[in-house]
């Protein structure tokens, strides 16, 4: 099935703030040789989503190094891109600038989840035309260990199950599978999403990616990991 038809109808967001908490200046860490945000800037020419793409970002830096790119570009408000900023906000913000009447999807990538490849990207849009009832579909990977069943808490020094009514004697052959999000995709119908202000919902779809391509940086270590698989 051909979608690439969809990239036309589809207001991409690449939300990338100037400071983190975790590593400084994350989005132009170096990894071999290029910025981190210079990944999800490729991703976007190379798959033609480049005239629907905003860059919502407090950061002069990103904004110039975005021109390289041709991408849309506007510093946002100190008010949406501190610690405690929510993303959905930041979208809602960028969308409220814009005529949306010409688009069918709303698409966050962020540049801290570097590794998408274009048959990921046509695989959610397979997701969403393939079943009528699918509004959205959000990028996941496995969870291998700590499986949820296993995790503990301590309340006035006695351990207790995290999770109600689990136990952690089940055997792990017989656990549920369990997956966490890898932050490489969020879509929605714009029109839902609006009404949602969430990604998520009872009509929300996954695209399972494996562990090596889900790498999110979060941490010095998944920095190390990052740059090891890129050497191999």
């Amino acid at each position: 099935m051909e979608v690439g038809h969809l990239f036309k109808k589809t207001l991409v967001i690449i939300p990338a703030r100037k400071n983190s908490k975790g590593i400084l200046n994350k989005n132009f860490i170096d990894i071999n040789g290029k910025p981190l945000i210079d990944f999800t800037f490729k991703f976007i020419r190379d798959n033609g989503l480049t005239q629907n793409t905003i860059i919502s970002t407090d950061s002069i830096d990103i904004l110039n190094y975005a021109k390289k790119y041709n991408l849309k570009n506007e510093l946002r408000p100190s008010s949406l891109s501190k610690d405690n900023s929510s993303v959905i906000d930041v979208i809602i913000y960028e969308m409220n600038k814009l005529n949306l009447k010409s688009f069918k999807y709303i698409l966050l990538l962020q540049p801290t989840s570097p590794l998408r490849k274009r048959d990921q990207l046509i695989d959610i849009y397979k997701k969403l035309l393939n079943n009528n009832k699918i509004k959205s579909v959000v990028s996941v990977t496995k969870l291998e260990e700590p499986h949820p069943h296993k995790l503990k808490k301590i309340e006035d020094g006695i351990i207790k199950p995290f999770l109600l009514n689990t136990t952690s004697e089940i055997s792990r052959q017989l656990l549920p599978p369990c997956y966490k999000l890898n932050g490489s995709f969020y879509i929605s119908d714009i029109n839902y999403f609006l009404k949602k202000k969430s990604f998520f919902s009872d009509y929300t779809s996954s695209l399972i990616m494996n562990n090596s391509e889900s790498i999110n940086i979060d941490s010095i270590d998944d920095l190390i990991l990052l740059r090891e698989k890129l050497k191999s």
